[in-house]
């Protein structure tokens, strides 16, 4: 792909290989090797396995090298490999320096075929996650963690964080059985892009990839139901917390991500919706340090996106700052936004894409990961900053009536906890 400066390339056993050399930073080289569906495809009987399941795995090291000793391995080096699990997949992120790009791909090749499942690093990260869990039930933020995210997805399992006793039955089995599978069977890409020689990285990956058993067919068992944001409720949070400070996050619901022209445009229409919301809630009623807006849109689940605005607030202006967030909204719905509003949200994004494509992280993980599942995301980096740079006043004014309404609606106030007088 000569105009994006993009080498894709597939190999007979059904692995993707994708390639961009860049001088945006020297020595440096960043991959994603990513399987499976990741936090989507979590199983509906263990609810909280990817909390639990990625700090595991990076906790254990390799099959034939616990943690210290891979450490041992590996130092003085700088090259290393991370776990990750994301919505839309498993992910094995590496970094390194264009020197050590061979030690990269053995690592990676290492962290395939000898995964370490270990007992001790599940209770390591288990025990971590109960200190977690000691200080978000304890914070406004902590609790909108926990318990907010969750309801802005309707109670499903693979948002926000369940009852800490339902982490402590997970076992080594469950994680091993989930993710071993997809590890073993499932296709797999390979995004690389940094100051590297482009002959030695695809020698190298068809050494350690190319050779693999065939990786077409995935047998991952995908879940069919779906998120929803609650629409026309208001769910009140407690928090057992001394510090007097409550949170508002007012909801709507919009759509996923793959309208990538509507999406953009809901996000300026977030930045409008932040600076209104500065201009009134924080300048005009003085009641908030930083309030913001933002939208959601999902890559993972079809149909399911969140606009969402969020205010801390001091727990007696709670209500007070719900009504001035919908009157905003509802200003929004009925008259649009100013020629003005625009430009000064557009501008500073229009800066921010220029400044975000001379980097090796904006192809990396927007454009070239996932773009066997996605191809057209090559199409919106093609089209990124000139289809932001045409939004207009009437899109932006369809939108927020099309969304920004009472029917869409929804909220979560999150306050410390009542306490009785002596």
């Amino acid at each position: 792909m000569e105009d994006q400066g993009i080498t894709r390339i597939r190999f007979g056993n059904g692995i993707q290989l994708n390639l961009k050399r860049t001088d945006y930073k020297a020595n440096e080289v960043l991959t994603n090797l990513i399987f499976g569906h990741g936090k989507s495809a979590e199983p509906i009987t263990l609810p909280g396995i990817s909390l639990l399941a990625e700090a595991t795995v990076n906790e254990s090291g390799l099959g034939v090298l616990d943690t210290n000793e891979l450490e041992g391995v590996l130092a003085g080096k700088s090259t290393y490999v991370d776990f990750r699990i994301t919505e839309t997949h498993f992910n094995f992120f590496g970094e390194t320096v264009s020197g050590e790009v061979d030690l990269l791909f053995q690592l990676i090749y290492a962290h395939m075929m000898d995964p370490g499942f270990r007992d001790e690093a599940l209770a390591l990260a288990r025990e971590r996650l109960r200190h977690d869990y000691q200080s978000f039930t304890r914070s406004i933020e902590g609790m909108m963690r926990i318990k907010g995210l969750r309801f802005l997805a309707g109670g499903d399992s693979r948002f926000g964080m369940p009852p800490f006793e339902e982490i402590q039955a997970i076992r080594l089995d469950d994680i091993r059985d989930w993710i071993a599978p997809q590890l073993n069977n499932a296709p797999l890409e390979l995004s690389v892009v940094g100051d590297f020689d482009e002959n030695e990285v695809i020698e190298l990956a068809r050494r350690y990839l190319g050779s693999l058993p065939d990786r077409s067919c995935n047998a991952e068992m995908l879940r069919t139901d779906l998120p929803y944001l609650p629409t026309g409720t208001v769910t009140r949070i407690d928090v057992d917390t001394q510090i007097p400070k409550a949170m508002v996050v007012a909801a709507w619901q919009t759509e996923d991500f793959w309208d990538i022209n509507r999406t953009r445009r809901l996000s300026v229409l977030a930045d409008v919706f932040s600076e209104r919301l500065r201009e009134r809630i924080r300048e005009k009623l003085g009641v908030s340090y930083s309030p913001y807006a933002f939208n959601r849109a999902s890559r993972a689940y079809t149909g399911y996106g969140v606009f969402q605005a969020y205010i801390n607030v001091a727990p007696d202006q709670t209500d007070t700052v719900l009504a001035e967030v919908k009157a905003i909204a509802g200003d929004l719905a009925r008259n649009g936004i100013t020629a003005d509003e625009l430009a000064r949200a557009v501008d500073p994004i229009l800066t921010s894409i220029k400044e975000f494509r001379q980097t090796n992280g904006y192809w990396l993980n927007s454009v070239m990961t996932g773009s066997e599942r996605y191809p057209q995301q090559f199409e919106w980096a093609k089209s990124f900053l000139k289809d932001y740079a045409a939004v207009t006043v009437e899109e932006l004014a369809a939108l927020a009536a099309a969304y920004l309404t009472d029917e869409r609606a929804s909220a979560i106030i999150i306050q410390p906890k009542q306490r009785s007088e002596d």
